[in-house]
């Protein structure tokens, strides 16, 4: 038998080792996933440039940190951040066991998340040393992430029907040609039919809408339908138990996700309390301006038979009681002739009291009753007013008056001259002063503004409280004021003055 040759044992030579480093190095370079090694105590010492460009560093960033790093941020598939113990790499360190594909997350700084399957083991034979190999697994994770669009739609589905069932409302869709292709249990309810009974077509619910109500509701739904826009609309209903109700509909446009119109979608919501609500609000609130109307009316009447009765007084001032002191006066000289000079003066003073009767009959006939409230320019009325204060209180009144403002309504003629008079009287009685201001002016709208103003004594202006207006005459005007769509603001600081305004709008009568 040829003698057998003993096996060559093998050499560890420069060349080899030279050899083996060139396939590790081409196998670290070349491989389509990330390959890292570490040292017995966790430190990273060798890295493959996908690993670096899956972890997100440079080589030489990579090579100076540690697999259990806090540098890294790592979370698990829900999106929840780890600690580095749970890392899997640090996991298979710790233990020296192999973990197998392990799905993370590596978060870097702009919020982005790679994902990698990890596999880390111990090196065989060696003293602790890991080798960690990471795959990019980020398209299947977001693949597998998103929702199965058949589910979805589905699930969407399942949610629209459970909804609209249990809203109290009838919901509706209605194709691009009018049919209606869902209701919900309320219509069925509504009309008294049976689910399968309904049909959604239009010879189904045309006739439960009220004659004089479906022509205008037609019109505006297929409009709406045509024209691809919104839908509103209110008519009657008839209800199963054979009850006209009121509804409102509204609807809205929809479009498939690829574009495509599909109709409308709506609800019909049962007004009818809603309606009855409205009726009786607007036959009280008709109430309410007839009642207004009538105290409006009762003020003018008021304020017209006010000034009758002054014209009455005044007449009868003039032409009785004037003409009575005038007799008496005659006699009176007719006396004085037949007695002695130095018994006369009694008579004399009677004479005297007698005159300053007739002054004050004449006076007070021109205050009850003066013949310029009867023209439509307040201008002469108030400019009168003033002139009469001057000479009979001394109360000097500048005015400012425009003289295009007419009034041609005689009630609201005399309570804006009553007004301002009595805002005088009380800058007289009041405000310790001898000069006062009135203005008059037009404003938007026919609005008439007038205002008397002193600066006097003032008042301080306790909430809802006001001197000015603690007397009947003021208070009464600005309650007429109001009844004929106006009013009386009163103005006062103490030390500074009052004023006090009147707003008034023409109306006819």
């Amino acid at each position: 038998m040829p003698e057998a040759h003993a096996e060559k044992p093998f050499e560890l030579t420069a060349e080899s080792t030279e050899v083996a480093v060139s396939r590790y190095r081409t196998l670290l370079e070349q491989a389509p996933f990330g390959i890292v090694a570490t040292d017995r105590v966790g430190r990273i010492v060798e890295t493959s440039p996908s690993a670096d460009r899956l972890m997100g560093v440079s080589a030489a960033q990579h090579r100076q940190r540690t697999i259990d790093s806090l540098e890294w941020s790592i979370v698990n598939p829900a999106g929840e951040r780890l600690e580095p113990s749970r890392f899997p790499a640090v996991r298979a360190w710790r233990t020296q066991s192999k973990v197998q594909g392990e799905i993370v997350g590596r978060v870097d700084a702009s919020g982005e998340t790679v994902w990698l399957s990890v596999t880390a083991a111990p090196v065989p034979g060696g003293r602790g040393e890991v080798l960690v190999v990471y795959q990019d697994v980020t398209r299947q994770h977001q693949l597998e992430s998103m929702p199965d669009p058949l589910n979805s739609a589905c699930e969407a589905e399942q949610r629209f029907r459970a909804m609209a069932e249990g809203l109290p409302v009838i919901v509706w869709i209605a194709k691009p040609d009018g049919t209606r292709e869902f209701f919900n249990r309320h219509y069925a309810d509504f009309l008294g039919l049976a689910p399968e009974e309904v049909t959604g077509r239009e010879h189904e619910w045309r006739p439960f809408i009220h004659p004089d109500d479906v022509g205008p509701y037609l019109k505006l739904f297929r409009t709406s339908l045509r024209q691809q826009e919104p839908f509103e609309a209110e008519f009657r209903g008839l209800r199963q138990d054979c009850e006209w109700r009121w509804v409102k509909s509204n609807g809205r446009p929809w479009w498939a996700p690829n574009g495509e119109y599909m109709g409308l979608v709506g609800a019909t919501l049962d007004i009818t309390e809603r309606k009855r609500a409205e009726l009786a609000l607007k036959e009280s609130n008709a109430r309410l301006r007839e009642d207004a109307d009538m105290l409006a009316r009762l003020a003018s009447q008021l304020v017209l038979t006010e000034q009758r009765e002054r014209q009455r007084f005044g007449h009868l001032l003039h032409d009785r009681m004037q003409q009575d002191l005038i007799a008496v006066k005659f006699k009176l000289h007719s006396v004085l002739r037949d007695i002695e000079p130095e018994r006369r003066q009694p008579l004399l003073d009677a004479v005297a009291l007698v005159d300053r009767s007739i002054d004050t009959s004449r006076n007070l006939h021109t205050d009850l009753s003066p013949a310029f409230v009867r023209e439509a320019n307040l201008h002469v009325a108030l400019t009168w007013l003033a002139e009469t204060f001057e000479r009979n209180h001394g109360l000097r009144v500048e005015t400012d008056l425009a003289e295009d403002v007419m009034i041609e309504r005689e009630d609201q003629r005399i309570l804006i001259f009553e007004a301002v008079r009595e805002a005088l009287l009380n800058v007289v009685k009041h405000a310790r002063v001898d000069r006062a201001e009135v203005r008059m002016q037009r404003g938007d709208g026919g609005l008439i503004q007038i205002s008397v103003e002193d600066r006097g004594a003032g008042f301080d202006q306790a909430p809802n409280w006001s001197p000015a207006l603690d007397t009947n005459g003021l208070r009464t005007i600005e309650e007429r004021l109001g009844l004929m769509g106006g009013g009386l603001r009163v103005e006062s600081r103490p030390g500074v003055g009052t004023r006090v305004v009147l707003l008034i709008t023409e109306q006819a009568r």
